[in-house]
């Protein structure tokens, strides 16, 4: 209807009055825009594996300094609730500092969407 040049651009069942002319745009081309993914499970799961690495890390850091500060030889040893409470606060802080790091390379990762 749009192509015949007979078209006038008003309804022929309405009487003609002064009714504003009918204008016709055509588009050439729209651009599709693909909707957002909003998460990447690769970058979820890259930083699930380094949380998982720093953890381990740090608790053998903690490991060891704590096997450290243990002499049998000099009698010199720190009684065993000191080491406990040391060997928790360590646990806790390893732990968060672990989350944090994989929670921001996962949040900070360029990784694709699954496409």
């Amino acid at each position: 209807m749009i192509n015949n040049p007979s078209y006038s651009g008003r309804d022929p069942n309405v009487p003609d009055r002064d009714l504003p002319p009918v204008t016709v745009t055509t588009v050439e081309s729209m651009e599709y825009v693909a909707p957002i993914k909003r998460i990447a499970w690769g970058a979820v799961f890259a930083g699930v594996v380094l949380a998982i690495g720093i953890q381990v890390l740090l608790n053998l850091l903690g490991a060891g300094i704590g096997a450290s500060t243990i002499d049998p030889l000099r009698g010199d040893t720190p009684n065993a609730e000191v080491l406990g409470i040391s060997a928790a606060l360590w646990w806790i802080l390893s732990g968060l500092i672990a989350l944090f790091v994989g929670g921001w390379s996962g949040a900070r990762s360029k990784l694709p969407a699954g496409q």
